[in-house]
């Protein structure tokens, strides 16, 4: 794992963070074609989606060599409000061609003990490093972030 130097930027308004995220993404995109010829994303939900949609206007991005998780992913129907798939997909992946095998989402249609199985199975299926290109966290209103919890060692 790479040190990331902490990094605070402040944008002028929306359009300037949504131009400067998807260069920032871009950017990260690159080194990992580069590096090992495709691109592990997690998104988180919220607002941040929206921003991502100027990615769909790009031209030089393959979109087969994305793979897309989800960060603090809700266990409700791909098309609840509350989903960030749902909302990833209303903002960017309507509007692109990464194959839907490639995106890794929660199946609901089982228990959420069975879901959470399939998840792992799946994780560990997709991303057996368990190293991800980019992780795109959002803070909520009240100061949440994501979390993420290692529990067993892989």
């Amino acid at each position: 794992m790479t040190d990331c130097p902490a990094l605070v930027q402040v944008f002028e308004d929306n359009v300037e963070l949504s131009k400067r995220l998807c260069s920032f993404v871009k950017d990260r995109y690159d080194e990992a074609v580069e590096a090992r010829g495709k691109f592990h994303i997690a998104v988180s939900g919220g607002s941040l989606p929206k921003f991502l949609k100027g990615l769909s206007k790009r031209q030089d991005i393959d979109w087969t060599l994305w793979w897309v998780y989800f960060c603090d992913e809700r266990y409700v129907s791909n098309d609840d409000p509350d989903s960030n798939y749902g909302a990833l997909k209303q903002a960017l992946l309507n509007d692109i061609s990464i194959p839907d095998s490639q995106i890794l989402k929660i199946n609901c249609s089982v228990s959420v003990e069975e879901a959470a199985k399939q998840y792992e199975m799946e994780l560990k299926e997709f991303l057996p490093s368990m190293e991800l290109d980019l992780a795109l966290c959002g803070m909520g209103l009240m100061g949440t972030r994501v979390h993420y919890f290692l529990v067993t060692p892989y």
